[in-house]
């Protein structure tokens, strides 16, 4: 037979499991607008029913409460940390590609349409009066301004990569940060689940990081039960310790757990990687003691770090490759010209590393081999260490292939412009005589960054290609490109070395060469898009087709988000009339267990004090 206070203990366990519903409803309306805050529920079981040794057999214990907690579903925070990556890519590269839009826009706008048209148009009028030297200037001045045009076009893009490049270095520290504060709260909330309760709020706070963390990088959440060493329960099985071990991976790879955090480290390049980029561009490895890389190219990759990886080293997979045959030893190596074919298209350093069987080759300097056509046959890398391994018929490469049009591609692009336009316009020009029967100079060229002086490109338009070699560092068009083409200083200080017209010619009036260079701007065999202006409107639709992408993927992912995070916060967000109906449940059942210990201590006064009087 049960005690004769069973009913008030009863009634005490129910006062005390309302009690703990009254103040967790309490916390759930007072934090229900708290980013990353999970409902909370205090969880209750029927008491063990203990043995009455009557009829009725077992009679009812009360309530137990087994203790408080958050209702959260880790399905929904799986697919919102997956689809949380891709968001951050997508809007990384739709910020920065609407930045390369705006600058390519000029283009079509007051950029270079209108300075390409300026030149030729003062081409055109200069054919009417060929010795005006006022006629002369201008047209020197509008081919200075394109020129010009191409200079700032080419320092934006710079920019641009170098902003990409710092927001690199941004994301690694707030990784670190998270890395640190992952490994705190999974401390904190060791210690405390080890004494049997629940951290739920530190629990919310560490979730709450890891769905900052997908927005920069892939993240990966395992989280396993930690088992008492050679310890059974009462069924034979290991013995749970009442702990977790929480582990976060980026990348594949280990970020923090209960006992360490890593970080990422970014440190400068010491070389170059495509010949316009800027100089010290980050390289992300591991603080491991071996300084593994970090791989921002991995197809699994994803996040606001890959989508600034894309953007400052996109080169549409077009780095410079080719087939090589080395021996081990070999500190100089020859490869195939596979993929680049033309001086025009070669966008490497003259000094940096190049990639043979997995190892990196530092290179001093490269020769162009020209073949008995006048063609590029191969290219000759002179290597700072011998070669450590065999490689017969690998393909080595400069830099990696990376498959979208960021900085690198477009700067590529508009170095085979302006290396193809001053060709064919140095070709031409170089067949005239000036105004003092010398033969034409290089109209467009670039200054030697190695010897300090004006490149001299004529020996490039003649025969004279057929089975040579040039090196690197040499004058050439692989040295000019975007950033550095201009206008012949000699020419821009001497109007008369401006050739109009060909040897054979009579009279200043002549100017069938001026002719010909006009006609350039109609030459629709100058590009394999058709003539120069549509060469770079191709360039443009490229550039607003893959700004177009981003901005339809960003917005798409954004409503992919907002429906799973509205999913997720249908189970754990905070209903504040759903808890102002439990909170008056949980009130009128506070108010029975107090009218039971009532009715119960009127019971016990007439049992005790009243009966046999």
């Amino acid at each position: 037979m049960p005690s004769t206070f069973f009913g008030l203990n009863i009634s005490k366990s129910g006062l005390s499991a309302y009690q703990s519903s009254i103040n967790t409803t309490a916390h759930n309306i007072t934090n229900a607008a708290t980013e990353g805050y999970s409902r909370q529920k205090v969880k209750k079981e029927a008491a063990p029913a203990q043995r009455t040794h009557n009829t009725y057999g077992m009679q009812g214990a009360g309530v137990d409460v087994k203790g408080v907690e958050r209702e959260r579903n880790s399905y929904y925070d799986t697919k919102y940390w997956s689809n949380h990556g891709y968001y951050g890519q997508y809007q990384a590269k739709m910020d920065y590609m609407m930045q390369i839009e705006n600058y390519f826009n000029e283009i079509d706008k007051d950029g270079f349409n209108t300075e390409f048209d300026n030149f030729f148009n003062a081409l055109v009028d200069l054919t009417s009066e060929p010795d005006s030297v006022d006629k002369r200037v201008t047209s020197i001045s509008y081919a200075s301004s394109l020129m010009d045009y191409f200079n700032a076009l080419s320092l934006n893009l710079t920019a641009v990569q170098e902003d990409a490049n710092d927001q690199i270095k941004s994301v690694c520290d707030r990784i670190n940060s998270i890395s640190d504060q992952l490994l705190s709260l999974n401390k904190q909330i060791q210690v405390i689940e080890m004494t049997g309760m629940k951290a739920n709020d530190l629990r919310d706070q560490r979730e709450l990081l890891v769905d900052e963390l997908s927005e920069y990088v892939n993240v990966q959440v395992q989280e396993t039960d930690v088992y008492v060493t050679g310890a059974v329960d009462r069924y034979g099985k290991p013995l749970k310790a009442g702990i977790t071990d929480y582990a976060i991976y980026i990348n594949n790879q280990l970020l923090a757990d209960n006992l360490s955090s890593n970080h990422l480290v970014c440190t400068p390049r010491d070389e170059l990687v495509n010949l316009n980029d800027r100089s010290g561009l980050y390289e992300v490895t591991w603080n491991f003691p071996d300084g593994e890389r970090f791989d921002l190219n991995s197809s699994g990759m994803d996040g606001q770090l890959k989508g600034l990886f894309d953007i400052r080293d996109g080169n549409n997979e077009e780095n410079f490759k080719g087939t090589v045959s080395a021996n081990v030893g070999d500190t100089v190596i020859t490869v195939d010209a596979d993929y680049v074919k033309d001086i025009v298209r070669i966008n490497i350093p003259d000094e940096g590393y190049i990639t043979i069987a997995s190892f990196d080759y530092k290179y001093s300097d490269f020769q162009i081999n020209y073949d008995s056509n006048g063609k590029i046959a191969s290219y000759t890398f002179q290597l700072e260490e011998p070669v450590k391994r065999e490689a017969a018929g690998v393909v080595a490469h400069v830099g990696e292939s990376v498959d979208f049009k960021g900085i690198p591609y477009y700067q590529a692009q508009l170095n085979e412009f302006v290396r193809t336009f001053a060709q064919d316009f140095n070709t031409l020009h170089n067949k005239g005589i000036d105004e003092h029967e010398g033969e034409g100079l290089d109209f467009f060229t670039a200054e030697n960054a190695v010897t300090g002086n004006e490149m001299i490109l004529t020996e490039e338009n003649d025969a004279s290609l057929a089975g040579a070699t040039i090196s690197a560092k040499a004058d050439s068009y692989y040295r000019l490109n975007v950033s550095n083409v201009k206008v012949n200083a000699a020419i821009t200080k001497d109007s008369s070395l401006f050739c109009t017209r060909y040897p054979e010619e009579q009279g200043v009036a002549s100017c069938e060469l001026l002719k010909d260079l006009v006609d350039l701007k109609f030459d629709e065999d100058m590009f394999s898009q058709g003539k120069p202006s549509e060469f770079l409107q191709a360039l443009v639709a490229d550039i607003s087709v893959d700004t177009s992408k981003a901005k339809n993927f960003e917005e798409s992912l954004t409503d992919v988000l907002q429906t799973i995070d509205n999913q997720r916060q249908s189970i754990s967000g905070v209903d504040t009339n759903e808890e102002l109906a439990n909170m008056v449940i949980y009130q009128n059942g506070y108010n029975l267990c107090s009218k039971m210990i009532s009715v119960f201590n009127q019971i016990y006064d007439k049992l005790i004090n009243q009966t046999g009087l």
